[in-house]
């Protein structure tokens, strides 16, 4: 069968059509993957920058091994001081600004973003309510039990912060 000028022509103009919808189709998909993966990438690296700086701030500030020694010292009687430190300062800038965006992350990453961050919280509460005197009718021994936690708690975030951190370094580097 042979075919005549007018019908290659218009077979000719179909799959011309054809191709430049699946290349509209494929390069639109195409630069909407690269967006979302350099937008992935990028926050992974911001919560990698705040993470990190975190448990460096906790490990040079020594703040698991000081809340455990004070502990001791309460529980000696060596001092009845029950405020280490004061907490003022907010530390989770990235977080609260892309919480909402985590879920373009993978499930494990975000799992131990969340985790980190609840940790980190729970441990500003706990030490905002020293600060306010929430605790100054308890005994030493309480308060050492709660001064134990807190260093348990900043124990591991680090463990977490720790494992975010290598996580998103296998993964995005």
């Amino acid at each position: 069968m042979e075919l005549n000028p007018e019908e290659i022509s218009i077979i000719s103009t179909a799959l011309g059509g054809l191709l430049a919808l699946l290349g509209g189709i494929g390069s639109s998909y195409f630069l909407e993957k690269w967006k979302n993966d350099r937008a992935e990438k990028s926050l992974a690296w911001a919560f990698y920058g705040e993470v990190s700086s975190i448990c460096k701030l906790i490990r040079s500030r020594k703040y698991v091994e000081e809340f455990r020694e004070h502990a001791i010292r309460l529980r000696k009687a060596e001092t009845t001081n029950r405020q280490v430190m004061k907490a003022d300062y907010e530390y989770f800038h990235i977080f609260k600004n892309n919480s909402s965006s985590i879920g373009i992350l993978s499930s494990e990453i975000t799992e131990k973003i969340v985790s980190f961050y609840v940790l980190g919280t729970a441990v500003l509460e706990d030490i905002h309510s020293l600060s306010v005197g929430y605790h100054n009718d308890k005994s030493n021994e309480s308060i050492s039990v709660f001064f134990d936690e807190i260093s348990s708690m900043f124990s591991l975030m680090l463990r977490q912060g720790d494992e975010l951190v290598q996580l998103i370094e296998r993964k995005y580097s």
